[in-house]
């Protein structure tokens, strides 16, 4: 999702994963990673995807627009009908998935995402993503890491999230 040249898919595969499915809307984006990888996104639009376009896989990755959560750009946050919002419309596609979805997540955005709206907009991310009441050990272990690694703190995370930040990794 948010494919973009396919860097995330790129080093995900020097890692040894293999993508089943990607997704970029910018005609120069899906111009290079046709190039690289020698066929376009499968999706276009992250509006127009339906659930049931997207095949099984373990890891689900995605890094919505930054314009909306850069510090060089208007800081209008996570909200709906924002391009940095439109990670509302992924994790809409995740809920819908399932229990067919993805076991990980991995969503890459600047650091602003910390900071946007004065946390705000990562709290309400990460409230997204607290609506599953088990966890595997493996799970609560990495949220461990994750809660004390970025200072958060909400008691748990529906999926595994390992987050991103250009300038900094959190698991």
């Amino acid at each position: 999702f948010f494919a973009g040249i396919g860097g995330i898919r790129l080093g995900l595969e020097l890692a040894g994963h293999r993508c089943v499915w990607s997704c970029e809307i910018d005609p120069f984006a899906r111009a290079v990673y046709e190039h690289r990888f020698g066929r376009l996104p499968e999706g276009g639009d992250i509006n127009a995807v339906q659930p049931d376009e997207i095949p099984d896989s373990d890891l689900w990755t995605g890094g919505a627009p930054c314009q909306d959560l850069s510090s060089a750009g208007k800081r209008a946050g996570l909200g709906r009908g924002t391009r940095s919002g439109l990670v509302w419309t992924w994790l809409d596609l995740l809920e819908a998935k399932g229990e067919e979805g993805p076991r990980y997540l991995l969503y890459e955005n600047v650091p602003g995402l910390l900071t946007s709206k004065k946390g705000e907009a990562f709290r309400a991310l990460l409230k997204k993503l607290d609506e599953k009441e088990n966890r595997s050990e493996e799970e609560e272990e990495a949220y461990q890491i994750f809660k004390k690694q970025s200072g958060i703190a909400e008691k748990t995370l529906s999926k595994t999230c390992i987050t991103f930040l250009r300038e900094e990794l959190f698991i």
